[in-house]
């Protein structure tokens, strides 16, 4: 029986899926741009309509279905910028959150696209259907209404795990990418989770993410890659830009797997801390795969064996030289929260000089102070753990003034309750 550790990404709880469908209530939105959010959303209903009319025609089913994927690929990437968590359901502020509305009211559209996402017959309808479903995943999978259980209760059927595995097993692009992404999901439902440690997926995930940063010719000039555009081709993506996003999606899915303690040998066979180190260091430029990759890390981390090792290979020294803060604010305090519960992992960083524990306090103060109420929670719950160490943590806590930030992150506490009271 497989089984987790701690730090398990949030698993939501959706419930039984009761008629009818079209059932939902968003309101309260507050969207800067209606102009803009009109025009979206009328701009989707006719590209739904479209692909409605006709489900089955390959040709321009796929093509409004590529077309819908490209704009919920830019406003999810706008939201994204701006809240580095996948699951926040902050969209409600954000254009996208219309056009989720729009989903929402053709209670039909959903059951479709994934009729053609596990048919065989149409290859270029189906990768269409899958890229619309990864698109569209992250807000689908956070709205307040009955659809997100649709969508849920859809995606983790058996049939459709066996239909993800089969193409994950397959190693082929465009669709390997696509069933990635949208396990990324589907892994949220712990028996979906533990069906694919308990086949021994993980490995695949391990050494395809390898593969991919590392650019092994294996996989990156493999026939799959090849068969894609070599160059964008309207709403068409090249074979570079699907390992990219294949990059991110195993990067998610990994996030939820290395928890398990089936886990930890793979993820040292593998070299997964080389990747991790790759992903998050000097030269990393994307900044919601940093964010990514460093809740992956959180997971290794839950692991006692890997910390040791990552404090050996100066992945401290990593993390404090981050570029992308405070955008990763909560995912680097919810690694520095997974050190801190074991006591030899932490008599270690206590002799350690590089970084010194009062680098590192001083680190852990400064996402205390971000405005990100999660970072300042993962960075509260690590000092309430590591101020046991008086000599190595509380003197410089003392010496930085950590009190004073402490009494600031109540001062917001106490600010904020009392304007949701008003």
């Amino acid at each position: 029986t497989s089984s987790r550790l701690q730090f398990n990404p949030p698993t939501l709880n959706f419930g039984n899926l009761t008629p009818p469908y079209h059932t939902f209530s968003i309101c309260n939105m507050d969207i800067s741009s209606e102009a803009q959010v009109e025009t979206d959303s009328d701009r989707l209903q006719v590209l739904l309509d479209k692909y409605l009319h006709d489900p089955d025609d390959g040709g321009p089913a796929a093509d409004a279905l590529l077309e819908a994927a490209t704009m919920f690929e830019q406003e999810e990437m706008r939201f994204r910028q701006k809240n580095a968590d996948a699951f926040s359901s902050d969209r409600k502020h954000f254009p996208i959150w219309e056009m989720l509305a729009t989903l929402v009211r053709n209670e039909h559209f959903l059951g479709h696209v994934f009729s053609a996402f596990m048919q065989r017959r149409d290859a270029v309808l189906q990768a269409a259907a899958g890229r619309f479903l990864v698109s569209a995943g992250p807000g689908l999978s956070v709205l307040p209404t009955l659809q997100q259980s649709l969508f849920m209760e859809l995606l983790t059927q058996d049939t459709m795990e066996e239909k993800l595995f089969e193409m994950i097993n397959s190693g082929s692009l465009p669709m390997v990418a696509w069933a990635e992404g949208l396990l990324a999901y589907a892994l949220l439902d712990d028996h979906c989770a533990d069906e694919l440690v308990r086949r021994g997926l993980v490995p695949n995930f391990l050494r395809r993410l390898r593969g991919i940063v590392f650019e092994d010719a294996s996989i990156c000039e493999a026939p799959g890659a090849k068969s894609v555009p070599a160059q964008e081709s309207g709403y068409e993506l090249s074979g570079k830009a699907l390992l990219q996003r294949e990059k991110s999606f195993l990067v998610q899915c990994l996030g939820t797997l290395m928890s398990y303690k089936e886990s930890l040998g793979l993820a040292l066979q593998e070299g997964a801390l080389d990747v991790v180190l790759t992903l998050v260091g000097a030269g990393a430029e994307d900044a919601v795969l940093c964010h990514e990759t460093l809740r992956m890390l959180a997971s290794l981390l839950s692991h006692r064996k890997f910390s040791l090792v990552f404090i050996e290979s100066g992945g401290l020294r990593c993390l404090l030289g981050l570029r992308h803060l405070p955008y990763c604010g909560s995912s680097v305090g919810l690694c520095l929260l997974s050190l801190a519960h074991f006591t030899g992992v932490m008599h270690k960083i206590c002799r350690t000089a590089d970084p010194s524990p009062k680098e590192l306090t001083a680190f852990a103060l400064r996402i205390l102070d971000y405005s990100d109420e999660v970072a300042s929670c993962n960075a509260l719950q690590f000092f309430s753990k590591v101020l046991a160490y008086e000599q190595a943590f509380l003197g410089p806590f003392d010496e930085l003034h950590g009190l004073r930030s402490l009494m600031h992150v109540a001062r917001r506490c106490i600010d904020a309750a009392a304007g949701e009271a008003r």
